[in-house]
């Protein structure tokens, strides 16, 4: 008896001890959360043509082979699969633009070429592949929306109309774009094809990125004053300037995350354009000395990325800004342009 309570007794005190170090073990080196994964697409320019570029974790992968001019507009990324859109020039009878979406490099043509066209932002929801752009009818480009491939016009063709950004939430299929008017561009809003106007058509609008929180729809754009472009947010339709209307801005994206609203774009000093975030308190990412502009814009967690481009003086070089510290992406010796970002 007297052993086995001995042994009882050693066992309590190993078990304890092995108790205390795994504890402090965990609190010395506790196991650090994944870092996430940053996908963001751009074109780098060879000559005349191009070549699709996505960079994963500053690794480039050419999604075109840089034969023909391209361009790329937007990346997403649903469970491990990566989706990019874009634009290919196709040669041959028809020399046309056609939309483009690639699938883990693979890619799909969603128009056919006998009219130009664009496929320019996408969004993923449940198992529906959704893209917006334009396509041609001939005389005049028509907004479209393509759902799985299946092409549906948001405008009915008689004045160029483009489809820049799309949202879906719940069941709900939101799209920002514009409309010409006969002379002037419309800013518009989409709610599952239902059309609504940003602006009255007096002077050109443009409404380039759309999001939406909760029953809050949020769209960045410019609008001219009849002199200058000036950069706007329209919140559920009602407009916020960003700028003091004193040098030409632009906004090009729009990201809600815990309560704030973040907007990307560009901002002209006087000489060059540059690449600006208001999220808060309004912050330059470039100082100035050369042309710049931030294209997209991605927050996850605590942390804001932001894509886009900066000048060195003779190039282009693609860049990409996490909590406004800068890395390139491309070398500056080619023309690279970063596009649209993707954080997961």
């Amino acid at each position: 008896m007297k052993n086995l309570k001995q042994t009882l007794k050693t066992i309590l005190v190993l078990t304890l001890i092995i108790t205390v170090f795994s504890c402090n073990k965990d609190n010395d080196n506790p196991i650090p959360p994944a870092e996430p994964t940053v996908y963001v697409v751009g074109t780098e320019e060879i000559g005349l043509n191009g070549t699709v570029k996505l960079w994963k974790n500053g690794v480039a992968t050419n999604l075109t082979d840089g034969t023909t001019q391209v361009g790329v507009n937007s990346v997403f990324v649903k469970d491990d699969d990566v989706y990019v859109v874009g634009t290919e020039y196709i040669g041959g009878i028809s020399f046309n633009y056609v939309a483009k979406l690639w699938k883990n490099g693979v890619v799909t043509n969603l128009t056919d070429g006998t009219q130009a066209a664009g496929a320019v932002d996408m969004y993923i929801k449940d198992n529906d592949v959704y893209v917006v752009g334009y396509e041609s009818n001939g005389t005049k480009k028509v907004a479209k929306l393509w759902k799985n491939g299946v092409a549906t016009n948001l405008t009915d063709g008689v004045q160029d109309a483009f489809a820049k950004s799309i949202f879906v939430k719940d069941n709900d299929v939101y799209v920002a774009g514009y409309e010409s008017n006969g002379t002037k561009y419309i800013a518009k809003l989409w709610k599952n094809g239902i059309a609504t106007n940003l602006t009255d058509g007096v002077q050109d609008a443009f409404a380039e990125s759309i999001f939406v929180k909760d029953n809050d729809v949020y769209v960045a754009g410019y609008e001219s004053n009849g002199t200058i472009n000036v950069a706007r947010l329209w919140k559920n339709g009602t407009f916020t300037i960003l700028t003091t209307e004193t040098q030409d801005t632009r906004a090009t994206a729009v990201f809600v995350k815990n309560n704030m609203v973040y907007v990307v774009g560009a901002e002209f000093n006087g000489t060059n354009r540059v690449a600006k975030l208001w999220g808060g308190t309004p912050t330059n990412l470039t100082d100035g000395t050369q042309n710049a502009s931030a294209e997209s814009i991605f927050v996850k967690d605590n942390d804001v990325y932001v894509a886009g481009y900066e000048y060195n003086g003779t190039n282009n070089v693609a860049k990409l800004w996490k909590n406004g510290v800068v890395t390139n992406l491309s070398d500056g010796t080619q023309y690279t342009t970063a596009k649209a970002i993707f954080v997961k």
